[in-house]
């Protein structure tokens, strides 16, 4: 019913009630009352605007259109834009078998450069 106010608490809740039986004191539900119905009548009235103009059905035609433009934009965008897969960069056969085997030219990791000299 109150759909504009969204971030209201309790605290603020139980000051308004405070307030309305402050002022209004024993004409509060008859104040209530009025109130409501003049809500119901306000919404009535914005019904019958509605229907009069037709606001709803431009209003639903527009969304429909710009959703359709929006997901042919997306569609042509990602068709469009993505580059072909690169294939992995392909492994010489001796290297792999080298280092499955773990013999040939494994070197200790602690070894120096092949271009050192020794005592350096």
């Amino acid at each position: 019913m109150i759909g504009f106010v969204h971030n209201i608490g309790l605290p603020e809740t139980l000051l308004v009630v405070v307030i309305a039986i402050l002022v209004f004191g024993k004409r509060l539900p008859e104040v209530a009352v009025r109130g409501a119905v003049q809500v119901q009548k306000l919404r009535r009235a914005m019904a019958d605007l509605r229907r009069e103009t037709g606001i709803d059905a431009e209003i639903r035609a527009a969304h429909r259109a710009v959703e359709n433009a929006v997901s042919r934009d997306v569609l042509s965008s990602t068709s469009v834009s993505l580059p072909p897969a690169a294939a992995p960069p392909a492994v010489p056969a001796e290297d792999s078998e080298s280092e499955e085997s773990g013999t040939a030219d494994s070197k200790p990791s602690d070894s120096k450069p092949p271009d050192s000299k020794p005592g350096e």
